[in-house]
């Protein structure tokens, strides 16, 4: 399955567009609550997962 370059976000672009710290990040991959895509040394996650975060979040 290939990724998209405009449909995965890097960690730091990620945690910016969550507002939250890298070390959140890491912490949320550990216990599966965002999992990232892994390509080579690369790290990446799906924009449509972090839309669906933030999407969650506004509406509680």
């Amino acid at each position: 399955m290939m990724i998209d370059e405009k449909s995965a976000v890097a960690v730091v672009g990620c945690a910016e567009m969550l507002d939250i710290h890298v070390t959140t990040l890491y912490r949320w991959e550990k216990q599966n609550y965002l999992i990232p895509i892994r390509i080579g040394t690369k790290v990446r996650y799906r924009k449509s997962d972090i839309e669906k975060l933030l999407s969650n979040r506004t509406d509680k």
